[in-house]
């Protein structure tokens, strides 16, 4: 009976660590992608002319490639320097826009900074929720 029950509990394991290996890995996306993704983006937001395309453009793929550059080595910046990088990317993407899409896009940014905190944060305080 107990090699019965310990047979029982061996295959249930061995067949749940089957099924969750059978995920198809995420494909990352070259900084080219990222950059015209974000971009894209922002021109359904913004309503960008072509200009604003192309340097928003630039910025962007200049973020993603600084971005996967330290994605490859040890990166020993605090998060002072690497906020202050984000803050003046997003200072040349302002000038670039004019002041009703400047207001626009500070909305825009509001929205997914707290979309990203209750992404990172949510999932705990949901489940604490649901199950007190």
């Amino acid at each position: 009976m107990r090699k019965l029950i310990l047979s029982a509990i061996l295959l249930a394991g061995l067949t749940s660590t089957g099924f969750s290996q059978d995920r198809p890995q995420r494909s990352q996306r070259t900084p080219e992608e990222r950059a015209q993704k974000i971009t894209n983006e922002l021109d359904q937001k913004l309503s960008l002319s072509q200009k604003q395309k192309q340097e928003i453009y630039k910025i962007n793929l200049e973020r993603a490639q600084s971005r996967q550059h330290a994605q490859g080595i040890k990166n020993d910046k605090s998060s002072s320097q690497k906020r202050e990088k984000f803050d003046d990317q997003d200072d040349k993407i302002s000038k670039v826009l004019n002041s009703k899409q400047r207001s626009v896009y500070n909305e825009y940014k509001a929205e997914r900074k707290g979309k990203f905190k209750n992404h990172k944060h949510g999932t705990k305080k949901e489940f604490k929720k649901l199950k007190g």
